[in-house]
């Protein structure tokens, strides 16, 4: 009976899958069980390549990220290369085989099983990235490698995250954890989805192609020959046991390979939590210099509004005494306004009495004048003056007429004088 048998490993060859080391001229098929001349007959149904498909999911992505951490976290900036290492360390290669040496199905069978295979896998598993997918005629039984990695979607930060749990998760695969909160080993998201993987495809291809599981229940038991049935039940138990080791060997690959997975997460995982531990501190030790920071800015403005506070209250002291001043200054204004407004009525009262003064001065001024300078005007007289100023007093050299006119011309000299003095003073005065 054809037999489906699956088996899932981190070792992954692509020399052996696209067979390139015969084009690389190294020493390979050394125990002869490749036949190079059915080589041809191998098919390739994906070959991306892991740091390929990385790079094609992640670059923009990465990007996008490291664009953003650069600004406020430039230690969380990550590497193309960064990924692509931690992808291929979590890299899985399943082999899926059909038959065995002596019981095989068509070529043709074969192409259309293994490419329902690959099919029902990238269908079923959208998080579990297919790199590589290589079908094999020229060993002993055909087989197909699929090679895969998991990726799965996120909310924030990279928008596309490496790691099982992850994508397992997304595909509705949880890691439980039994009533003391410790998760069970034969209940992990991985093994889970192994064995329905396994089972999945066993009732798939069961009516299809033909395939039967094997059935290890007990049959029952012939009458025969004592010896024959002792014989019998020697057989069967020695089958027992080898299937049973068979099982437990299968069993302790299986739990090796989850061990060795679980040892890389936790590693990864405490790598993330030294990680943000030390971001922790720093991010709390940086908050600490920014509060004290902040604190010193605060005690300084305090300082700098206690005096904006103290100068505005003098400012408005200040402000209250100018008021004062100028309402004083605008009573001393009006006071002054209107005493000027007094003194230039009295201006005026002086001005109209220093015209008529000036009237009253011009015409004593023209009164006098004839005094003074027109003695010799009235010609009747001329000839007595004449005789007056020719005859001397006796014993002296003054004429008469001086000695007799000396009185008169001294007081109207003097009067014309002073009226004349008078008169100046008072126009500088009062002169505006």
């Amino acid at each position: 009976m054809l037999k489906l048998s699956m088996h899932i490993g981190k070792r992954i060859s692509i020399e052996h899958n696209t067979r390139e080391y015969i084009l690389n001229g190294k020493e390979w098929n050394t125990d002869g069980h490749i036949d190079i001349n059915r080589s041809h007959l191998n098919m390739t149904l994906s070959n991306t390549g892991l740091n390929n498909l990385v790079e094609e999911l992640l670059k923009d992505d990465l990007e996008a990220y490291n664009e953003k951490q650069r600004l406020k976290h430039p230690d969380r900036v990550l590497s193309l290369e960064k990924l692509q290492d931690k992808a291929k360390s979590v890299s899985k290669e399943v082999i899926f085989q059909v038959g065995n040496k002596e019981d095989q199905l068509s070529n043709e069978e074969y192409i259309q099983l293994f490419k329902d295979i690959y099919d029902i896998f990238v269908k079923k598993n959208p998080t579990l990235r297919v790199f590589g997918a290589y079908v094999h005629f020229d060993e002993t039984t055909p087989h197909m490698h699929l090679d895969f990695v998991p990726i799965k979607n996120e909310k924030k930060g990279l928008l596309q995250r490496i790691g099982w749990d992850g994508a397992l998760g997304e595909l509705g695969y949880k890691r439980k954890k039994d009533e003391k909160g410790n998760s069970k080993y034969y209940e992990s998201p991985f093994r889970v989805w192994q064995e329905e993987l396994r089972t999945g495809y066993e009732n798939t291809f069961r009516s299809k192609y033909g395939l039967k599981i094997e059935d290890h229940t007990n049959c029952s038991k012939k009458h025969t020959e004592t010896q024959v049935y002792r014989a019998q039940q020697i057989e069967a138990e020695i089958n027992e046991q080898e299937n049973k080791k068979a099982v437990n060997q299968e069993y302790i690959i299986s739990q090796k390979e989850q061990i060795t997975e679980n040892i890389d997460e936790i590693i990864e995982l405490k790598r993330q939590i030294d990680f943000y531990r030390n971001e922790s501190k720093k991010n709390a030790l940086k908050a600490e210099e920014e509060a004290k920071r902040a604190k010193e800015v605060v005690e300084k403005n305090k300082a700098i509004i206690n005096q904006q506070i103290k100068d505005f209250e003098n400012l408005k002291k200040e402000k209250a005494e100018l008021k004062t001043k100028k309402e004083k200054l605008e009573n001393e204004n009006y006071m002054l306004e209107k005493e000027i407004n007094g003194l230039r009525t009295e201006i005026n009262t002086l001005k109209k009495a220093i015209d008529r003064l000036k009237e009253f001065l011009n015409n004593i001024i023209n009164t006098l004048k004839p005094i003074n300078i027109n003695f010799n005007k009235d010609k009747e007289s001329n000839h007595f003056i004449e005789i007056l100023k020719n005859t001397n007093l006796p014993g002296t050299n003054k004429s008469l007429f001086e000695y007799l006119t000396r009185d008169i011309r001294q007081t109207a000299c003097k009067s014309y004088k002073e009226i004349e003095e008078f008169k100046t003073e008072v126009e500088n005065d009062f002169e505006y």
